[in-house]
């Protein structure tokens, strides 16, 4: 059982990659999930308060699915969401020790070498999508059934600081690497919020564990190495850049079906016409044609807070918000009075801010049905959480000793 909640996020990953091969893999890993969750639930009944909101908030959802008028697709998609959400538990009890962490280190190193592996056995073998390439060029840049999987790439990268306390030498250089070609993986994406994502993660990371004369020095040698390596990527890129430059036009943004479908779902909300889809949406994460009159057809929701405002109400939003509030208050709760000197320490203490200051950011572009990214944000947290308890628990003993 230990084995296989340390290694949960590559055997997701790699049962997403294993998609492509067949349909029947995803009700495989949701039983699996919801079967090891439960489980688990019951197990640590009575010790779910640092994050107990999080139950609330996934049981209200998973209730409002099943008075939804397409039972199937919203309890299906609900469960996409819930349950990652729910690996909040796997985190705080089995990754709360400096000890405990080495696994999850270890899984996320997994993790960048498989998306690695999947990149070149999909370029091989001309699996899943090369997007944005100009229509009638020849198919470059396949990522199988992980195309829209950028924030993962993103997180798993952010993830770094903490693999690199276990490495050796050769070790960190070799995490150095896989999270390198990571990177320009997720600069090939022309994904913005996955690029912001890396970039705004990476900028709290810094600035709360490194000194300013490190920061320009890492600075240097990352802008070195990219120019240096650009003719490897630059003329991918370049094309790839150009069949979607109309999304870097100005006034762009303003023409997104993302800003048009704002307006429209937060005045329903907010309209309160008819009250019972204002206040519970009525429709559990199952968005198409439920929102601006139909007008968009069966397009669902692409962010995240407009998802659950027009799905699961005003209501699941307040509870969605107050979840993350318990979490934000329960974690400086823990902080209150501990000393924290140790470099690893630290770098617990930045991933948390890192993760859940940046999640709000990548909700904009609407990634709350992609499963394995959604472990990453929330197993991190939950260790975090988990690691300052038990370092509070040691400092209070070792002081009463």
């Amino acid at each position: 059982m230990n084995k296989l909640i340390y290694y949960i996020i590559p055997i997701n990953l790699i049962l997403d990659v294993l998609l492509i091969v067949t349909k029947n893999v995803a009700f495989f890993k949701a039983a699996l999930m919801t079967a090891l969750l439960a489980h688990l639930m019951i197990r640590y009944t009575g010790k779910h308060k640092p994050y107990s909101w999080v139950f609330v908030w996934g049981f209200y959802a998973l209730t409002i699915s099943l008075i939804s008028s397409d039972v199937e697709a919203s309890f299906l998609n609900t469960l996409k969401i819930v349950i990652p959400i729910f690996t909040i538990l796997i985190g705080y009890h089995f990754f709360n020790t400096k000890e405990k962490i080495k696994y999850l280190a270890k899984s996320m190193k997994a993790v960048l070498l498989i998306v690695i592996i999947n990149l070149v056995l999909s370029t091989i073998f001309g699996l899943g999508s090369s997007r944005y390439t100009e229509e009638g060029e020849e198919e470059t840049f396949y990522m199988g059934q992980l195309s829209d999987h950028w924030n993962m790439f993103t997180y798993a990268i952010l993830s770094v600081p903490i693999l690199l306390h276990y490495e050796t030498k050769k070790g960190k250089i070799y995490v150095s690497i896989l999270a390198f070609l990571n990177a320009i993986l997720i600069l090939l994406s022309i994904k913005r919020i996955a690029l912001a994502g890396l970039i705004g993660g990476g900028l709290i990371n810094a600035f709360m564990t490194l000194k300013t004369k490190v920061i320009l020095k890492f600075t240097f040698i990352g802008a070195l190495v990219m120019i240096v390596s650009y003719p490897i990527y630059g003329g991918m890129l370049s094309e790839r850049f150009e069949a979607r430059s109309d999304r870097f036009e100005e006034g762009s943004l303003e023409k997104e079906s993302r800003l048009l479908e704002t307006s429209y779902v937060w005045g329903d909300a907010f309209s309160f016409e008819p009250l019972d889809k204002s206040l519970f949406g009525m429709e559990a994460f199952n968005s198409a044609g439920t929102y601006a009159g139909g007008i968009f057809g069966d397009r669902q929701l692409h962010v995240d807070y407009n998802n659950i405002l027009n799905t699961i109400g005003i209501v699941g939003l307040a509870l969605y918000f107050i979840m993350f509030i318990q979490i934000w208050k329960s974690f400086k709760r823990t902080l209150k009075g501990l000393v924290i000197q140790d470099k690893f320490s630290k770098s617990m203490k930045s991933i948390f801010y890192t993760f859940f200051i940046m999640q709000f950011v990548t909700s904009i572009a609407g990634q709350m049905y992609n499963i394995t990214f959604r472990m990453i944000l929330f197993i991190f947290l939950g260790a975090a959480m988990g690691y300052f308890n038990e370092l509070k628990k040691q400092q209070f003993e070792s002081s009463n000793n």
